[in-house]
């Protein structure tokens, strides 16, 4: 629910999904070590900036990258623990909407200056 809404807010400053959609590649994986996680993020987003020019509904297409993210990265992670699953869902949860804040005052400061 909190990634829907902070798409919901990138959109609602009238940024273009496919900006949002590149901005969000490059921030999530500038920091990853692991090149299996950048290959799947990679082809991720090549799919569903593909979708995304078919479809109408921008929202579905950016959740859906997002999501896809989320599993490949915990996917990669192999946590043992079930308990660690969540607690790392809610780790990555808040790390992906720090990144949404930091698209939009980069998106503001450029804009304005």
């Amino acid at each position: 629910m909190e990634v829907r809404a902070s798409l919901y807010e990138l959109m609602a400053a009238c940024l273009p999904a496919d900006f949002i959609l590149k901005e969000l590649l490059n921030k999530l994986i500038i920091d990853q070590r692991d090149d299996k996680v950048k290959q799947g993020a990679l082809a991720a987003a090549a799919h569903f900036e593909s979708t995304l020019r078919q479809g109408s509904k921008e929202i579905f297409h950016l959740e859906a990258f997002v999501l896809r993210f989320m599993a490949d990265l915990k996917a990669s992670l192999r946590v043992a623990d079930d308990s660690n699953i969540w607690a790392s869902a809610s780790q990555d949860s808040k790390a992906i909407q720090a990144v949404f804040y930091f698209i939009i005052c980069n998106y503001w400061v450029s804009f304005l200056g």
